[in-house]
């Protein structure tokens, strides 16, 4: 995903936050008569249940994530399919004339394991095209017209699962910037009542006091994770768990400069694609109710996308 300009106004992870509004709620709705000298009423506390039950069933990053690894495999399973046709024609070709014939040089042919989708379709297109002229010549080496239409089915298959998986990397990023924006909502309502409550019962009542304190005195900081690795073959990031964490962030960078949200949860083992291939960099670090940790150290790899 892109850098998320939009910034998260809480600590707590979602569904900790959700958890705490919901309790919050119920401790209101117990104490109505105390914070009614400040204006709050049943309704106030049951917009405050809506808004939490909205946050609480918005579409989290796991199930946006496995939307893009399915397009991701979907569209890597077409790459591997249309790379291999391509060869196939240009091997036609080069077997009857040869590399250093004007026909094959004409292909535009190039090793397909390094391109990028965009190019792989240039030269996908640009084959079939060339190949088409030379049908009735290559017949004769078991090229059909009906291999060069299942060539153009590929590309132009190809290249809709190309876009439908950039369409849901940009569909993760809206809904992570609708979320946190949602998540801010929720938080500032949760902070205000939280804060009239702490006042009402900080010297009559410390077992209802606590109830409305959101982040709790902290056991030190939490440490780096360590271990962190990114298995190529399984396009997948994991890492040692941290003590006292709750969640973890990777970060992922194709010049250790610019970084951008991975993946933000409880696992320790994520699947992640990186968007494109050549040097990928990724850190991650730990989080609990106090805030996050320092970040692990950083991991290079070198990525390559599928021939």
């Amino acid at each position: 995903m892109a850098t998320i300009l939009v910034k998260r106004d809480y600590k707590l992870t979602d569904p900790e936050l959700a958890m705490f509004a919901s309790n919050l709620a119920s401790a209101l709705t117990r104490d109505l008569s105390d914070f009614a000298f400040y204006g709050l009423t049943a309704e106030k506390i049951a917009q405050l249940t809506a808004l939490c039950d909205e946050f609480e069933m918005f579409p989290t990053d796991a199930s946006l994530v496995g939307d893009v690894m399915m397009t991701t495999e979907a569209r890597d399973a077409l790459r591997v399919q249309l790379a291999e046709s391509v060869r196939s024609m240009a091997l036609r070709v080069e077997q009857k004339w040869g590399v250093n014939s004007g026909r094959y040089k004409r292909l535009d042919m190039r090793p397909t394991a390094g391109l990028t989708d965009e190019n792989l379709l240039y030269v996908a297109r640009s084959v079939h095209t060339k190949v088409s002229e030379y049908l009735a010549d290559l017949s004769s080496m078991g090229l059909t017209q009906a291999m060069l239409d299942d060539l153009q089915k590929l590309f132009y298959n190809f290249e809709k699962a190309k876009n439908a998986q950039a369409d849901a990397n940009a569909m993760r990023e809206d809904k992570t910037v609708e979320r946190i924006e949602l998540g801010n909502k929720l938080y500032a309502l949760v902070a205000d009542y939280c804060e009239l409550g702490k006042n009402l019962f900080e010297k009559t009542n410390p077992a209802k006091y606590n109830q409305y304190v959101i982040y709790s005195p902290g056991a030190g900081p939490l440490k780096p994770p360590t271990g962190l690795k990114y298995l190529t073959e399984h396009n997948t990031a994991v890492w040692d768990a941290v003590e006292n964490a709750t969640s973890y962030e990777l970060e992922y960078s194709p010049d250790e400069k610019n970084w951008s949200k991975a993946y933000i949860g409880a696992d320790t083992m994520v699947h992640y694609f990186p968007p494109q291939s050549g040097t990928a960099f990724f850190r991650c670090r730990a989080r609990n109710a106090n805030g996050y940790g320092d970040f692990s150290e950083v991991v290079k790899v070198e990525i390559v996308m599928p021939s």
